[in-house]
């Protein structure tokens, strides 16, 4: 009697890889603000500059450019009257890392932000890759 193999489908993989590293980037996003709140530092940041955008489908995006020590980030905040609408030259709080500096949020800003959309990429991959299961090749070995 033969020996049989049965090997995944190289998208089944692809879609579970994907699967998996979307929702590891979503595990982060959501302990972010935990983190910050027990290990971040408290800085105090002067805003660059603010950006409004409007939607093609109504609304807005609103970001705030802000400089603490030597680190400048570019942040998506819900909207700029939450934070007084900051003029260039204004001072917010922010929580950083002091072992990453790079990592920084915006006081009263701590919130996950793309963690919903990542969960959800990780949802659909990892149904599409477990739905290919049933397409696992078979190669009998003679």
């Amino acid at each position: 009697m033969p020996d049989t193999d049965y090997a995944p489908d190289p998208i089944t993989l692809v879609c579970l890889l994907a699967a998996f590293a979307c929702g590891i980037g979503a595990w982060g996003d959501m302990l972010l603000p935990g983190i910050l709140a027990h290990h971040g530092h408290f800085a105090r940041a002067v805003v660059v500059c603010t950006e409004a955008r409007a939607l093609p489908k109504g609304g807005h995006e609103d970001f705030i450019t802000y400089r603490y020590g030597t680190n400048e980030r570019r942040e998506r905040v819900s909207s700029l009257t939450t934070f007084g609408m900051p003029a260039a030259g204004t001072t917010l709080g922010v929580r950083f890392l002091p072992e990453l500096p790079a990592v920084a949020r915006l006081q009263g800003n701590e919130g996950t932000t793309i963690a919903p959309w990542l969960l959800g990429a990780a949802v659909a991959l990892g149904l599409a890759g477990l739905g290919n299961f049933r397409q696992w090749r078979y190669s009998g070995r003679g």
